[in-house]
């Protein structure tokens, strides 16, 4: 697993933020392997390529925003990491939406044990 940098696309990054986010890395390698949650060409890059990529369009979020929806979430990305940037600061609440059923019971599983989505 790569070390991930500290800070995502100009976005400072909590430790207690850190862990979810190596959290979601680990689970999404482990799905991955099963259903194909990103590209095999870009799991290499996962951090850099989906995670970071994902955490940039955190700071346009405008902060009265209560509700944030991923439509076609598929893998998970952006909706995971906005949700994983938003625990803790009482916004936005991070809805996936994904009409593919075999992504569905990964991102359950991905939530369940997390308990900040």
């Amino acid at each position: 697993m790569n070390a991930p940098p500290r800070a995502l696309a100009g976005v400072a990054v909590p430790p207690a933020v850190l862990a979810r986010l190596e959290t979601l890395e680990a689970l999404v390698r482990k799905w991955t392997v099963r259903i194909n949650l990103v590209a095999p060409s870009t799991a290499a890059e996962l951090w850099t390529r989906h995670i970071a990529d994902s955490a940039q369009l955190w700071p346009l979020a405008p902060p009265e925003a209560r509700t944030w929806v991923d439509l076609g979430s598929g893998g998970g990305f952006p909706g995971l990491v906005i949700a994983a940037l938003a625990a803790g600061t009482g916004r936005p609440a991070v809805t996936l939406i994904e009409s593919d059923g075999r992504n569905v019971p990964s991102c359950a599983r991905r939530r369940a044990p997390w308990g900040w989505m």
